[in-house]
């Protein structure tokens, strides 16, 4: 897939695949408290069931930038 075809899904997972393992899971647990969301509702985000919302997506991309000084997703 290009790019600038990635679903907001798929950046999402592949940016969780990059994070070391002894960092995943304090860093789900830290996007989840940011997006005020359940972990079952970022987990259908993570495989791709439901819809990213753009406003989470920009919360999420704060949150990464933070941690690891990279974007999860390019906002247009």
């Amino acid at each position: 897939m290009s790019e600038e075809n990635k679903q907001p899904n798929q950046e999402l997972k592949e940016f969780l695949n990059s994070i070391p393992a002894g960092d995943l899971k304090q860093t789900e647990r830290r996007l989840i408290e940011a997006t005020k969301t359940t972990p079952y509702i970022f987990r259908n985000w993570r495989l791709g069931i439901t819809k990213i919302p753009l406003l989470e997506r920009s919360v999420m991309n704060t949150v990464s930038n933070e941690l690891y000084q990279k974007l999860i997703f390019k906002l247009d």
